[in-house]
C-alpha cells in the first residue's frame, strides 16, 4: 500500500519541478511605435526594476521596433525608449504567473511622439 500512495505524489512532484524548468519568459515585450501608429526604430532601450539598474532590452527583430526586458524578473518595470536622442517612458508591473515559477509576461506599447 506504500509504493502505491508514493508513487503518485513523486509524479506530482516531478510535474512541478519540470514546469519551473520548462523555457524563461520574458518580463516585459516592449513595442515602439511613432505618432501616426507606425512602427518606429529606437536607437536603444532600457530597463530598471523596482528603482535598480536592469540593463539593454534585447530586440527582437531586425527593424529595431520591438524588444524583450528582462527574464523571469518581477517588480516595477521602467523602460526608457531613445529615438533621435529623445528619451520616452513607459512603466509597468510584472508579478508572477499562477504557477509560482514563472513571471506574468507583461506588454507595453511606447509612441515615441
Amino acid at each position: 500500500m506504500r509504493t502505491f500512495l508514493l508513487i503518485p505524489l513523486l509524479a506530482v512532484v516531478g510535474c512541478e519541478s519540470t514546469q519551473c524548468k520548462v523555457g524563461e519568459v520574458a518580463s516585459v515585450t516592449v513595442s515602439v511605435y511613432d505618432a501616426s501608429g507606425a512602427p518606429q526604430f529606437a536607437d536603444s532601450v532600457t530597463y530598471t526594476v523596482d528603482g535598480e539598474e536592469g540593463g539593454d532590452c534585447e530586440p527582437l527583430d531586425e527593424a529595431g521596433t520591438e524588444f524583450t526586458c528582462g527574464l523571469e524578473e518581477p517588480g516595477d518595470f521602467v523602460i526608457t525608449v531613445e529615438v533621435g536622442g529623445i528619451m520616452f517612458n513607459g512603466a509597468v508591473e510584472v508579478g508572477m504567473a499562477a504557477d509560482g515559477c514563472h513571471v506574468q509576461g507583461e506588454f507595453l506599447e511606447i509612441t515615441a511622439a
